[in-house]
C-alpha cells in the first residue's frame, strides 16, 4: 500500500460552498453521493461549466472499472459508513456490486482498495477492436477456445455472425476475415446455461492476405473487453493486448491461472470477491498497471504475480500469504506498508525493487526468507517496530545489495539483542533503534 492522503473536512466544506453556490441551494450535502450528483446537474452556461471535484486517495478508496477513483474516506468515516456508494451507469453494463462487503470495508478501515464489479447487460461478452488504416486490406481475427460450446452464437460486428454447431471440450477456435480497417466490436454470446473458456492466446489478429501472424496488429488491434455471463479464464488468455487498457469484470469470474494478463497493457482491474489467490505472473511486464483492487478473499499471492508491473499503489488484504511477490514493481511504487495479519516475509518477496524506498511492518514479523529485501537499491527504512520480538533470518541474503544508507528501524528495547542475532549481526551496522 503506497501512503495516501486523508480529505480534510475543511476541505470538503470548501468544495460543498463551491457547489452550493453554482447551484443556488442551501442544503447540507453528504459526501461523496451528493457532491457528485449536485455537480452532474450543474447546466454549463455562457460562462463555462463547473471545474470537476477531483476525489483525493484516502484509507479507503473505491474505483470504477476503469480505475477512475470515486470516493475515498479516512479510518473513521469508513467506519462510519452504513452503506457503499454506488458508482457512475454505464451504457452496456450492470452493476453487481464492489469485492468488498460493508462488513470488510469496516474491518478493513485502515487501508483498502476497492473495486466495482459489473457484468454486461445482455449477458455477452464483448471485444472491442481497432484495425489500422494501412497496406493490408484483409485482417483474419481468431479467438481459442478451451472449451467449445454448440449455441454459441458470435456477432463479428461488422453484419456477420456465426453459430457454432459442435461441442469440443478441447482446444477449438473460431475465425473471421475483415475487409477494411475500422472499428469493430465482438460479441459473445451464450446460451443459458452454457459457458465458455477462453484459451491462451484468446484474440489473435492476423494479415488476412498471408494469414501472417503480424505482431504491431495483434498487440494493438484489441482495446477494450467487457465480461459476459459464465465466462472462465485460461493461462496466457489475454497475453501481449499492449492496447487492451480497460476490461469489466463480473463477481464470479474465475482467475485462477498463470499468465492471464502477462505483457497486457491493462491500467486497472479490479479482482473479484472470491477469488482466493493471484497466481504465477498473473500480472507479469503490465507495464501500464497503475492499480489493482485486492479483495480480503484473496489469501495467496504467488511469485512473480506482479514482475514488472508499473504499480504505483496496492493495498494486501491482512490475511495474505506472500508466496512473493517477486519484484512487486520494479520501476514505480515508492512505500509500502505490509498489513498485520501477514508473519513471515518469503523468499524474493520484494527482490530488485529498484525504487521501493519505504516498507513498514504492521504486524508480528517472526521470520524473514531468503532475498526477501534483495536488489532494493533505494530501500532507505524497513520498519520493524511493530514487533515485541526479533524475527528468524535465514540467511543475510535478506537483505544484500540494497541501499548503502539503509537503516532497519526496530524497538529501542530490542536493539542490542537484534544487533548480535543469528544473520542479524552482519546488518547491525543499519539497525536502528527507535
Amino acid at each position: 500500500m503506497v501512503r495516501t492522503l486523508s480529505v480534510k473536512d475543511s476541505s470538503l466544506t470548501a468544495v460543498a460552498d463551491s457547489i452550493r453556490k453554482k447551484t443556488g441551494k442551501s442544503e447540507k450535502l453528504t459526501f461523496p453521493a451528493e457532491f457528485v450528483s449536485e455537480i452532474e446537474s450543474i447546466t454549463a452556461g455562457g460562462g463555462g461549466s463547473a471545474p470537476a471535484v477531483e476525489v483525493q486517495p484516502s484509507d479507503v478508496n473505491f474505483f470504477d472499472y476503469d480505475g477512475t477513483l470515486i470516493a475515498a474516506y479516512t479510518e473513521a468515516e469508513a467506519k462510519a459508513l452504513t452503506e457503499l456508494p454506488t458508482p457512475p451507469e454505464h451504457d452496456g453494463l450492470i452493476f453487481q456490486g464492489w469485492n468488498y462487503t460493508l462488513e470488510e470495508v469496516i474491518a478493513n478501515a485502515d487501508a483498502a482498495d476497492v473495486g466495482a464489479l459489473y457484468i454486461t447487460d445482455d449477458g455477452a461478452t464483448r471485444i472491442y477492436i481497432e484495425l489500422p488504416n494501412n497496406e493490408r486490406t484483409l485482417f483474419k481475427i481468431e479467438f481459442n477456445f478451451l472449451k467449445h460450446i454448440a449455441g454459441t452464437v458470435i456477432d463479428w460486428g461488422d453484419h456477420e455472425s456465426e453459430t457454432i454447431s459442435d461441442i469440443n471440450t478441447y482446444a477449438s477456435s473460431a475465425s473471421h476475415t475483415y475487409n477494411s480497417a475500422g472499428t469493430y466490436v465482438i460479441a459473445i454470446h451464450l446460451a443459458d446455461g452454457e459457458s465458455i473458456k477462453l484459451g491462451h492466446g484468446s484474440c489473435i489478429v492476423q494479415d488476412g492476405l498471408t494469414n501472417s501472424y503480424q505482431h504491431d496488429i495483434y498487440t494493438d488491434a484489441v482495446k477494450k473487453i467487457e465480461i459476459g455471463k459464465n465466462v472462465f479464464l485460461s493461462k496466457y488468455c489475454f497475453q501481449e493486448l499492449r492496447s487492451l487498457k480497460t476490461i469489466s469484470i463480473t463477481k464470479d469470474m474465475n482467475f485462477d491461472v498463470d499468465y492471464g494478463f502477462s505483457s497486457c497493457g491493462i491500467e486497472y482491474i479490479t479482482i473479484p470477491q472470491g477469488a482466493t489467490k493471484i497466481n504465477m505472473n498473473f500480472f507479469e511486464n503490465c507495464n501500464n498497471l497503475a492499480a489493482v483492487s485486492i479483495p480480503p478473499s484473496v489469501i495467496k499471492i504467488y511469485k512473480n504475480a506482479f514482475y514488472y508491473a508499473a504499480l504505483r499503489r496496492i493495498c494486501i488484504p491482512k490475511n495474505a500469504d506472500l508466496i512473493a511477490l517477486y519484484s512487486l514493481s520494479r520501476d514505480a511504487i515508492n512505500s509500502l506498508s505490509i498489513p498485520a495479519g501477514i508473519t513471515k516475509i518469503n523468499s524474493y518477496s520484494m527482490y530488485c525493487c529498484n525504487l521501493l524506498c519505504n516498507v513498514e511492518l504492521l504486524g508480528q514479523i517472526t521470520a524473514i526468507d531468503d532475498y526477501a529485501f534483495s536488489g532494493c537499491k533505494s530501500l532507505k527504512t524497513v520498519d520493524f517496530t511493530h514487533c515485541t520480538a526479533v524475527p528468524a533470518l535465514k540467511s543475510a541474503s535478506a537483505f544484500s545489495d540494497c541501499a548503502s544508507d539503509l537503516q532497519i528501524l526496530v524497538p529501542a528495547a530490542l536493539v542490542d539483542e537484534w544487533k548480535a542475532a543469528t544473520n542479524w549481526t552482519i546488518h547491525a551496522n543499519k539497525i536502528v533503534g527507535v
